[in-house]
């Protein structure tokens, strides 16, 4: 008397779905950071801003692998993004804010 087979190719087939599942849960980021990369020039000190890379620097402190995906020229610092998953649209430039502290107040122009 032959037993009988279980599962057989429908039982392969489910597991490797839950397989695959489970891998690409493990392997996808649980964040997605969105934007621009800026240079901030503060009285003449250039640094690295932008609500992206601020995101990512948060992100980085509680743990957490990200994926962004930014826009940013070739003169952009991108080493806070250094273990994240990162997709950059590139540009000509990187967007500039100078900011200027004076006695009467603060000005913001946009940079080209």
């Amino acid at each position: 008397m032959s037993r009988l087979r279980r599962g057989g190719p429908l039982a392969a087939a489910a597991l490797a779905a839950v397989l695959a599942r489970l891998f690409v849960d493990w392997v996808r980021p649980p964040l997605l950071i969105v934007g621009p990369v800026t240079v901030d020039d503060v009285n003449g000190n250039r640094t690295v801003g932008g609500a992206a890379t601020y995101a990512a620097a948060v992100a980085k402190a509680y743990g957490k692998r990200a994926c962004a995906v930014i826009s940013a020229g070739p003169d952009a610092d991108l080493s806070v993004f250094n273990d994240h998953d990162l997709v950059v649209v590139s540009s000509n430039a990187t967007l500039t804010f100078e900011h200027t502290y004076t006695w009467w107040g603060k000005s913001l122009p946009c940079l080209p």
